[in-house]
């Protein structure tokens, strides 16, 4: 992508990037710049400093956030932004006039290196911080969402009276599509349970308790009470995960929303059966948008069961961190 305001600069990356075959599109204000990096992840974003000089560190966490390179021109880079530009993986910058072989190299870099390619997104994920540009709070979104999983693990906790362990959650920002395979290479070609509620509002996401057969069915039948026969299983175990699912997964979406201060409204528990490919459409997924996921594997070591809880998001939750 290519984003200035200046057309006279546009032209001048325009005729660059044509030179060497590259598929582009431009954008020419910071709100046009970040709404195409979220909804289309270009591999790389070629930035003018002076479209975004007035919340340049808001701008670069967002698309470092999304793991995607920025090369940046400037004509008087200020001394702050080069110390951050020293401590930054995937940034390059060029001082203006433009100069198309540094730019032809940069791009090389940028799209073709092995740094690139070997680049630890959850190293950086786990050291995000948001600094806001009108009262200079930080939110640590990593903080946020370790408080809103350790609140649904205790409440699982109590519900199945068992100690619970759990991995702090791994927090990524993919396509959609890139999110549909990571949970293939995660779960393999498995039946899986799938307890979900959906919510909507100025927070809105999915949230989901992902569980083997025979996980679902241990944890199922160590809740219920009495005898019954084995037609019933399916539908006790249905009934039981749904209510798990509300109780636990509304205190996770409870600590998110009382942390940004948003308003939420649920839609009801669902528990589906299924394969990845089969219920990744239930998980409302923009097409377009590029998702936070964020998970982490527990365990349930008296009933010798294993699982995994996972958050969606539209990265669309960043830029309001951003620019509150």
């Amino acid at each position: 992508m290519l984003a200035s305001s200046s057309s006279l600069e546009r032209q001048k990356l325009r005729t660059a990037a044509r030179r060497e075959e590259y598929v582009f599109v431009e954008a020419t204000s910071i709100y046009q710049c970040l709404d195409i990096t979220e909804s289309h992840h270009p591999q790389c974003v070629v930035l003018d400093f002076s479209l975004i000089q007035n919340n340049y560190l808001q701008v670069f966490e967002f698309i470092q956030f999304l793991n995607i390179p920025i090369i940046l021109f400037v004509e008087h880079p200020p001394a702050h932004l080069l110390k951050y530009f020293i401590e930054q993986t995937k940034m390059s910058i060029i001082k203006k006039p433009l100069n198309e072989l540094e730019l032809h190299r940069s791009l090389e870099a940028a799209l073709y290196s092995e740094d690139c390619k070997e680049f630890d997104k959850r190293k950086y994920a786990c050291e995000l911080t948001f600094k806001t540009s009108k009262n200079n709070q930080t939110t640590n979104l990593e903080a946020i969402i370790n408080s809103a999983v350790k609140e649904a693990i205790t409440r699982l906790s109590e519900l199945v009276e068992s100690k619970i362990t759990f991995e702090n959650p791994m927090i990524e920002a993919l396509p959609r599509l890139l999110v549909q395979k990571k949970l293939e290479e995660m779960l393999g070609n498995q039946l899986i349970c799938i307890s979900q509620i959906s919510f909507t509002g100025n927070l809105s996401g999915t949230a989901q308790i992902l569980l083997s057969q025979a996980a679902a069915e241990t944890i199922a039948l160590s809740l219920s009470e009495g005898l019954f026969n084995e037609n019933e299983v399916a539908v006790i175990k249905a009934d039981i995960l749904s209510e798990i699912s509300n109780i636990v997964i509304n205190a996770v979406v409870g600590t998110l929303s009382n942390a940004f201060k948003y308003r939420v409204h649920y839609i009801n528990p669902t528990y589906t059966e299924g394969y990845i490919y089969q219920i990744f459409d239930s998980m409302h997924l923009d097409s377009n948008s590029t998702i936070i996921m964020s998970n982490s594997h527990f365990k349930i070591d008296q009933l010798a069961v294993e699982g995994d809880f996972f958050l969606f998001f539209k990265a669309r939750l960043i830029l309001d961190l951003l620019f509150s």
